[in-house]
């Protein structure tokens, strides 16, 4: 009961102070909102990457321009999974030619817009690959069928189900017609459509929405684009192969094409498992600090203007005293106070934060995922900002002198 009391004595306060009090819960709310919209932005990210992964399956490898012996290093740079790539036409070659490869594919980055008369496409993938991208890839066609070289005699394209329907209405689009940049090309086949996030970005290059990509035969990309860069190459081992054995003894094989520079790595789905992991802890560690941030001012809000309610309440406090009241309930009444500011901003926090994301999940290509247990989390933040930052004003109220304090005007 005393508890309860202390709760409708802390509303009552709170609405005395209105402008300040509104100004303190917006702080906690930004702060817990801020931690509950990054952490779904992470977790969405996750996820999205894992599926794709997923899809490629548990027997593929991958070769990245970096060097991952250390999957763990807190030197590792996630920058580095971008820009200049290092990988030469040697290593597809080495990686083919490997008896433990079952498939491979060059996988270079293109830059042109898909357009079918005055449709377009801006969320395409647009790639070079070659005639087996989809045994590589473990890609299932759908309609029609993969090209069959990787110069074939016309233009021919593979594109994913979204694409065919941005820019023809429909996902029965084989031998139909589109432009990309100047060159006008035929569909020759569709992916199966996919469950999988729409238009992310994975470190390992390029989106991980298949129903949005489009394959260029490797030679005709060369031939229209001019010299292309072999961003990544994506292979699937033999069925009795270890993709974790594979990918080590290539990473050796590739480095020392590379003159023994460390370059250049290979790695499994497990292994891009590991580092999506490492990647993603750092992100999620400086979305937190972020957050800390704003919750610090959230919880400087919360110890100013319980310190000017302690200061306001000083005859209040002499009284209660002077009837009887202990040290031990004053400093549980305005810990109370506090914990039910920092406790609203938190709710509104999490509220805000459910808008916020399905705006965002509605209106951009991210898919953010809250959690229940990252809401718990923001509760809990919010009670300890309150916690911790209304002890102080409370012990000094606990400490006053009745006598001094029923002389306060």
């Amino acid at each position: 009961m005393l508890i309860l009391a202390n709760i409708k004595a802390a509303f009552r306060s709170i609405r005395s102070n209105m402008a300040s009090s509104i100004l303190t819960v917006l702080m906690v709310m930004i702060g817990i909102s801020s931690v509950v919209v990054l952490s779904a932005l992470v977790e969405g990210l996750k996820q999205d990457i894992t599926s794709q992964i997923e899809t490629f399956g548990t027997r593929s490898i991958f070769v990245v321009p970096i060097d991952t012996t250390n999957l763990d290093n807190s030197q590792f740079n996630p920058t580095q999974l971008f820009g200049a790539s290092s990988i030469t036409e040697n290593d597809y070659e080495l990686v083919k030619g490997d008896p433990d490869i079952l498939a491979a594919t060059k996988f270079s980055a293109l830059s042109a817009v898909p357009k079918a008369g005055d449709k377009v496409f801006n969320q395409a993938l647009l790639v070079a690959g070659n005639a087996n991208f989809d045994k590589a890839s473990n890609y299932t066609i759908d309609q029609g069928q993969m090209f069959a070289t990787d110069n074939p005699l016309e233009r021919e394209v593979v594109i994913g189900t979204r694409v065919a329907k941005a820019l023809f209405d429909t996902e029965q689009a084989i031998g139909k017609k589109f432009m990309l940049g100047r060159y006008e090309y035929s569909v020759v086949g569709i992916y199966q459509k996919q469950d999988i996030g729409q238009g992310q970005t994975s470190p390992f290059g390029g989106s991980i929405d298949v129903n949005s990509i489009i394959v260029v035969p490797y030679e005709t990309a060369r031939r229209d684009y001019g010299s292309l860069q072999i961003n990544r190459i994506f292979g699937q081992t033999t069925v009795n192969a270890d993709p974790s054995i594979v990918a080590e003894h290539l990473t050796a094989a590739l480095q020392k094409n590379h003159g023994d520079t460390k370059d250049i790595s290979v790695l499994s789905a497990k292994e891009i498992l590991s580092l999506l992991d490492s990647v993603l802890g750092s992100l999620a560690a400086a979305s937190s600090g972020i957050g800390a941030i704003s919750l610090l001012v959230g919880g400087i809000g919360i110890m100013n203007i319980m310190l000017v309610a302690v200061t306001e309440r000083t005859r209040e406090i002499g009284i209660r005293k002077a009837i009887g009241a202990t040290r031990s309930a004053i400093l549980l009444q305005f810990l109370v106070e506090a914990l039910v500011i920092s406790v609203l901003g938190a709710l509104i926090g999490i509220g805000a934060s459910l808008g916020v994301v399905a705006a965002i999940g509605a209106k951009t290509s991210l898919s953010p995922i809250i959690t229940q247990s990252s809401m718990m989390l923001a509760v809990s933040i919010g009670m300890s900002v309150g916690l911790v930052f209304g002890l102080i004003p409370a012990i000094r109220a606990a400490r006053k002198d009745p006598i001094e304090a029923l002389r306060y005007e």
